[in-house]
Protein backbone atom coordinates (compact mmCIF):
# COMPACT_ATOMS: atom_id res chain seq x y z
CA UNK A 1 0.00 0.00 0.00
CA UNK A 2 1.20 3.52 -0.74
CA UNK A 3 0.97 6.56 1.50
CA UNK A 4 1.95 10.23 1.47
CA UNK A 5 5.11 10.90 3.51
CA UNK A 6 4.03 14.50 4.15
CA UNK A 7 0.43 14.22 5.39
CA UNK A 8 0.63 10.48 6.23
CA UNK A 9 -2.61 9.63 4.40
CA UNK A 10 -3.04 6.26 2.69
CA UNK A 11 -3.31 6.31 -1.10
CA UNK A 12 -5.99 3.71 -1.74
CA UNK A 13 -6.39 4.59 -5.42
CA UNK A 14 -2.65 4.22 -6.13
CA UNK A 15 -2.76 7.38 -8.20
CA UNK A 16 0.88 8.17 -7.45
CA UNK A 17 0.07 11.59 -5.97
CA UNK A 18 -1.66 12.49 -2.70
CA UNK A 19 -5.17 13.87 -3.13
CA UNK A 20 -4.68 16.27 -0.21
CA UNK A 21 -1.21 17.77 -0.66
CA UNK A 22 -0.31 16.64 -4.22
CA UNK A 23 2.98 15.12 -3.06
CA UNK A 24 4.26 11.89 -4.60
CA UNK A 25 3.24 8.80 -2.64
CA UNK A 26 5.65 6.05 -1.59
CA UNK A 27 5.35 2.39 -0.68
CA UNK A 28 4.96 1.54 3.02
CA UNK A 29 7.99 -0.56 3.98
CA UNK A 30 7.57 -0.76 7.76
CA UNK A 31 4.35 -1.94 9.46
CA UNK A 32 5.10 0.52 12.28
CA UNK A 33 4.87 3.54 9.94
CA UNK A 34 2.34 6.03 11.38
CA UNK A 35 -0.57 6.65 9.00
CA UNK A 36 -3.43 9.15 9.18
CA UNK A 37 -6.65 7.82 10.71
CA UNK A 38 -8.77 10.98 11.14
CA UNK A 39 -8.87 14.62 12.25
CA UNK A 40 -10.82 15.40 15.39
CA UNK A 41 -11.12 17.75 18.33
CA UNK A 42 -13.10 18.46 21.49
CA UNK A 43 -15.24 15.73 23.00
CA UNK A 44 -14.84 13.49 19.95
CA UNK A 45 -11.09 13.60 20.44
CA UNK A 46 -11.43 12.30 24.00
CA UNK A 47 -13.94 9.64 22.94
CA UNK A 48 -11.76 8.36 20.08
CA UNK A 49 -8.52 8.32 22.06
CA UNK A 50 -10.28 6.50 24.91
CA UNK A 51 -11.64 3.87 22.52
CA UNK A 52 -8.22 3.34 20.97
CA UNK A 53 -6.57 3.16 24.40
CA UNK A 54 -9.14 0.60 25.62
CA UNK A 55 -8.05 -1.88 22.96
CA UNK A 56 -4.39 -0.91 23.37
CA UNK A 57 -3.92 0.56 19.89
CA UNK A 58 -0.96 2.96 19.93
CA UNK A 59 -1.66 6.36 18.42
CA UNK A 60 -0.09 9.78 18.02
CA UNK A 61 -1.96 13.07 18.26
CA UNK A 62 -0.42 15.49 15.78
CA UNK A 63 -1.59 19.08 16.26
CA UNK A 64 -2.42 21.19 13.26
CA UNK A 65 0.27 23.78 12.59
CA UNK A 66 -2.07 26.73 13.10
CA UNK A 67 -3.43 25.52 16.44
CA UNK A 68 -0.58 26.70 18.72
CA UNK A 69 -2.26 29.96 19.74
CA UNK A 70 -5.69 28.36 19.97
CA UNK A 71 -4.38 25.77 22.40
CA UNK A 72 -3.17 28.39 24.84
CA UNK A 73 -6.60 30.06 24.85
CA UNK A 74 -8.98 27.11 24.53
CA UNK A 75 -6.96 24.36 26.21
CA UNK A 76 -5.50 21.27 24.61
CA UNK A 77 -8.84 19.39 24.42
CA UNK A 78 -10.47 21.92 22.11
CA UNK A 79 -7.73 21.97 19.47
CA UNK A 80 -8.13 19.84 16.34
CA UNK A 81 -5.54 17.11 15.91
CA UNK A 82 -4.75 14.42 13.37
CA UNK A 83 -4.71 10.96 14.91
CA UNK A 84 -2.02 8.69 13.46
CA UNK A 85 -1.82 4.94 14.08
CA UNK A 86 0.76 2.34 13.02
CA UNK A 87 -0.01 0.85 9.61
CA UNK A 88 -0.13 -2.65 11.14
CA UNK A 89 -3.22 -1.77 13.22
CA UNK A 90 -4.84 0.72 10.83
CA UNK A 91 -7.74 -1.59 9.86
CA UNK A 92 -8.54 -2.36 13.50
CA UNK A 93 -8.41 1.34 14.46
CA UNK A 94 -10.58 2.24 11.47
CA UNK A 95 -13.18 -0.38 12.44
CA UNK A 96 -13.26 0.93 16.02
CA UNK A 97 -13.82 4.50 14.80
CA UNK A 98 -16.61 3.32 12.49
CA UNK A 99 -18.14 1.40 15.41
CA UNK A 100 -18.27 4.46 17.67
CA UNK A 101 -19.53 6.69 14.86
CA UNK A 102 -16.39 8.80 14.49
CA UNK A 103 -15.86 7.74 10.86
CA UNK A 104 -18.60 7.21 8.30
CA UNK A 105 -17.58 4.41 5.94
CA UNK A 106 -17.59 5.01 2.20
CA UNK A 107 -20.57 3.74 0.23
CA UNK A 108 -18.49 0.86 -1.15
CA UNK A 109 -17.50 -0.20 2.38
CA UNK A 110 -20.90 -0.02 4.07
CA UNK A 111 -21.97 -3.18 5.77
CA UNK A 112 -25.34 -4.84 5.32
CA UNK A 113 -26.07 -5.03 9.03
CA UNK A 114 -29.55 -4.63 10.44
CA UNK A 115 -28.50 -1.15 11.61
CA UNK A 116 -28.94 0.11 8.05
CA UNK A 117 -32.72 0.00 8.41
CA UNK A 118 -32.60 2.88 10.90
CA UNK A 119 -32.80 6.42 9.60
CA UNK A 120 -29.62 8.50 9.59
CA UNK A 121 -29.93 11.50 11.96
CA UNK A 122 -26.39 12.85 11.77
CA UNK A 123 -25.86 16.58 11.23
CA UNK A 124 -24.77 15.97 7.62
CA UNK A 125 -27.91 14.03 6.74
CA UNK A 126 -30.17 16.63 8.37
CA UNK A 127 -28.38 19.43 6.49
CA UNK A 128 -28.76 17.50 3.24
CA UNK A 129 -32.52 17.09 3.82
CA UNK A 130 -32.84 20.82 4.54
CA UNK A 131 -30.97 21.68 1.34
CA UNK A 132 -33.31 19.44 -0.67
CA UNK A 133 -36.31 21.58 0.32
CA UNK A 134 -37.37 23.95 -2.44
CA UNK A 135 -37.39 27.72 -1.74
CA UNK A 136 -41.19 27.89 -2.09
CA UNK A 137 -41.70 25.05 0.39
CA UNK A 138 -39.18 26.62 2.80
CA UNK A 139 -41.02 29.98 2.64
CA UNK A 140 -44.36 28.25 3.22
CA UNK A 141 -42.99 26.49 6.31
CA UNK A 142 -41.60 29.75 7.64
CA UNK A 143 -44.98 31.49 7.25
CA UNK A 144 -46.81 28.60 8.91
CA UNK A 145 -44.28 28.60 11.76
CA UNK A 146 -44.69 32.36 12.27
CA UNK A 147 -48.48 32.04 12.36
CA UNK A 148 -48.30 29.19 14.87
CA UNK A 149 -45.90 31.22 17.03
CA UNK A 150 -48.32 34.18 17.04
CA UNK A 151 -51.20 31.85 17.99
CA UNK A 152 -49.20 30.38 20.89
CA UNK A 153 -48.22 33.84 22.18
CA UNK A 154 -51.84 35.02 21.91
CA UNK A 155 -53.08 31.97 23.81
CA UNK A 156 -50.56 32.58 26.59
CA UNK A 157 -51.48 36.26 26.88
CA UNK A 158 -55.25 35.59 26.83
CA UNK A 159 -54.85 32.77 29.37
CA UNK A 160 -52.84 35.02 31.67
CA UNK A 161 -55.42 37.80 31.38
CA UNK A 162 -58.22 35.34 32.18
CA UNK A 163 -56.42 34.01 35.28
CA UNK A 164 -55.66 37.55 36.52
CA UNK A 165 -59.35 38.50 36.04
CA UNK A 166 -60.42 35.47 38.12
CA UNK A 167 -58.01 36.40 40.89
CA UNK A 168 -59.28 40.02 40.92
CA UNK A 169 -62.89 38.82 41.14
CA UNK A 170 -62.03 36.68 44.16
CA UNK A 171 -60.88 39.75 46.12
CA UNK A 172 -63.58 42.20 45.07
Amino acid sequence: MKFCPKCKRLDEKSAGRCEHCNRETTQIKDKGTPVFLLSTGGIDRNRITAALSDVKIPFIEQKHKKSGDAESVLGSGAVDVDILVPFAVYEQAYDICVGIGAITPNASEESTDSDSEYEDHTADSVAQKIEEMSPAKRTTWRIISAILLIIVFSAVILGTDYIIALIKNMFT
